[in-house]
């Protein structure tokens, strides 16, 4: 727990986000810690498993489900690393109640004089294969509070992920100094690796409901429509990185892309510098 806590926290302040933490001292209640941030509340159960443990599904206090955004992080710790080597995601959206934990009655792990397990009315079992597997702490961040921080400018800045090869400038767009981005950026001259400082699977999740795919057919049908992309600084991210997953997976079906791969880009550009002279 107190590992988990830390790392929570170093992740919020990098963030530049408050949050505040209360422990709870038993399970009666069904959750282990209140953490809130950005105004959103989660009340969280804590499940551990060591690294090479054959466990595949947890307990579940009913009375989670009457929190609010009650939700079950369950830890894969490995000794040798002191780190955890998984963390997995039972829970839903912020505001959202916790999902249905099925009908799977628990029982106690101890039997009675008569050698029967005694059911815990209380406590449902959850199989392993209901839990979301994350890739990380920021991973985790996001499926608890969502866009935080709620600025667009600082929630930018807070997805950017290290440049790696292209133009000197990436650098420090990465750093998130948008006003770097030079006039005459291009798909070729430096787009495609600007399109790469995002996660754009995980922005999507975040802002929208839309698969991928979706997601990019209907933009794409907006720039056939009136020749310019739609969407603000995050939206139109979003839709780069979608076009770099395209183009890299051949899943480009245009003849000529270059022409709005191009408008794209300078249109993400000037949303940039937009966005960051507007909050100078």
């Amino acid at each position: 727990m107190h590992l988990l806590l830390a790392q929570l926290g170093l992740e919020l302040d990098a963030r530049g986000v408050e949050y505040d933490e209360l422990r709870s001292a038993v399970d009666r209640e069904g959750f282990d810690v209140l953490l809130e941030a950005g105004g959103i509340a989660r009340h969280i159960q804590v499940k551990v498993k060591v690294l090479g443990g054959a466990r595949g599904e947890v307990t579940i206090n009913t009375r989670l489900a009457a929190k609010p955004s009650g939700c079950v992080v369950w830890l894969t710790f490995d000794p040798v690393a002191r780190d955890f080597s998984e963390i997995q995601w039972f829970g839903g959206k912020p505001g959202a109640p916790l999902p249905d934990t099925g009908t799977i009655v628990a029982r106690h792990t101890r039997a009675n004089s008569q050698g029967v397990k005694a059911e815990r009315p209380n406590h449902r079992v959850v199989k392993a294969r209901h839990f979301e597997r994350l890739g990380n702490i920021a991973h985790l961040v996001d499926r608890l509070f969502g866009c935080l921080p709620a600025a667009p400018l600082a929630f930018l800045r807070s997805r950017l992920l290290a440049a790696g090869s292209g133009p000197a400038w990436l650098g420090d767009v990465a750093a998130g100094y948008f006003d770097t981005i030079p006039a005459d950026v291009s798909w070729e001259n430096g787009g495609a690796e600007l399109a790469a400082l995002v996660d754009g699977y995980r922005l999507l999740e975040l802002t929208s409901d839309d698969e991928p795919d979706v997601f990019l057919e209907q933009q794409r049908g907006g720039w056939s429509g009136t020749g310019r992309w739609t969407g603000d600084a995050l939206t139109l991210w979003i839709t780069l990185f979608l076009e770099l997953r395209a183009d890299r997976f051949g899943a480009d079906d245009f003849s000529s892309p270059h022409k709005r791969l191009d408008a794209l880009v300078q249109q993400l550009r000037d949303a940039l510098i937009y966005l960051e002279s507007a909050n100078a």
